[in-house]
């Protein structure tokens, strides 16, 4: 008897071994896109994807199992953006990652229902994207770099690093920064508290990058860079005339540093991209985008290249290397 019982429980469970492996094969998989603005092997794509990856299997989503991930790379313009949020758009994919207002662009152009979560993006009201930050509407929500107060902190940093400053000059690029002004006009209008003239300094070709740096003194002036699509691809021309010139510039991400300027300070963007796969999880379990409120930065960075500080003669106050979430050394 107990022989026969040991066979049968023995026979359920094989019979059950194979169910359970065919369950797991055929969990329901869920396809999304992802439209990245930078090349696949670049440190920076590869930072902000594992943030978002981390983010997804933290929220039970796991690539092979039950979740399928669509790439498209290095979405550098117009028509490369076109192009391939047209190839998503095919797939029939349950919602897409959109990087960068080149990719969000050519997505909204479509004129589609497919969710749509953004990132990088720094006036989704004004680019068109969104309707309001609180009620989205529509199929699009997400995430924006921008915060209009981070100039007084610039500002602050500045003046530790070097306290007879008197002018700082904002590099952007005039052809595709839709949203310096956001950002000068709150720092110009603290000129007579910091008793610091703030000068825009629109750039459009590499020459004009000369020239700005080439105008600068060491001893009164400073620069800050805004983050566009041009100021990024010509970081290390910026970088390195100011470091040849000596003059003290901050940077708003992390990226610049790490390719040797002086200082960064800015939202913590890895963070964006993982609160991004919580969008994602959310929209994937039911949540329309457009009940989604788009969300401001809430974690910022700062780092500081102490090798950079060193060549240029700067010593950095002790104050800013505690408060530093990164130090080169």
């Amino acid at each position: 008897m107990r022989r026969r019982q040991f066979l049968v429980l023995l026979g359920n469970a094989v019979v059950s071994w194979p169910l359970a492996a065919h369950a797991q094969q055929t969990e329901h998989l869920r396809r999304i896109g992802v439209l990245m603005a930078f090349a696949e092997g670049d440190s920076l794509t590869q930072e902000y994807i594992s943030s978002f990856r981390r983010g997804l299997s933290d929220a039970g989503w796991v690539e092979g199992r039950n979740l399928r991930i669509e790439y498209r790379w290095n979405v550098v313009d117009a028509v490369t953006a076109k192009t391939y949020a047209a190839e998503l758009s095919q797939l029939q994919l349950d919602a897409i990652l959109a990087v960068g207002g080149a990719s969000t662009t050519a997505l909204r152009a479509l004129n589609g229902t497919m969710p749509v979560v953004f990132v990088l993006i720094t006036d989704p009201i004004a680019q068109g994207f969104v309707q309001s930050l609180a009620r989205p509407g529509g199929n699009m929500t997400g995430f924006t770099t921008l915060e209009l107060t981070i100039g007084g902190k610039w500002l602050e940093v500045l003046r530790e690093l070097q306290p007879g400053l008197s002018r700082v000059s904002v590099i952007f690029a005039s052809e595709v920064n839709s949203y310096a002004d956001l950002l000068i006009k709150p720092m110009q209008a603290m000129e007579t508290s910091t008793k610091m003239v703030i000068v825009p300094a629109p750039i459009r070709n590499e020459s004009d990058i000369d020239a700005i740096i080439r105008e600068m003194h060491r001893e009164s002036d400073a620069f800050v860079v805004l983050q566009d699509a041009y100021t990024v691809a010509k970081r290390r021309m910026i970088i390195d005339r100011g470091n040849q010139a000596g003059i003290c510039g901050i940077f708003p991400t992390p990226l610049f540093v790490r390719d040797g300027g002086l200082i960064s300070y800015g939202p913590d963007l890895s963070d964006q991209f993982a609160r991004a796969a919580s969008y994602i999880d959310r929209i994937l379990r039911g949540a329309p985008a457009g009940d989604l409120p788009v969300q401001q930065p809430v974690k910022f960075k700062l780092v500081i290249n102490l090798r950079t500080a060193k060549a240029l003669g700067f010593a950095i106050p002790e104050t800013l290397q505690i408060a530093a979430d990164e130090v080169i050394e």
